[in-house]
């Protein structure tokens, strides 16, 4: 069974955000590597919240 909109589409958007593998989003622009998402099994991973690293670099927010 496969989430669908009502066209019958596949919803990737729910699939991704409820994934229970953990999945960052991350923009190809090195060294920054802007964060575009977060799944929620990362956010709850990482206790973060998404506002809070959307569109920030991934080594500002995760130094180590």
């Amino acid at each position: 069974m496969q989430p669908a909109t009502a066209n019958n589409e596949i919803d990737y958007k729910l699939i991704f955000y409820t994934a229970p593998a953990l999945f960052l989003l991350l923009k190809p622009n090195s060294p920054e590597f802007t964060i575009l998402d977060a799944n929620d099994a990362y956010l709850k991973a990482t206790i973060t919240k998404r506002y809070e690293i959307m569109n920030k670099g991934l080594f500002d927010v995760f130094p180590d």
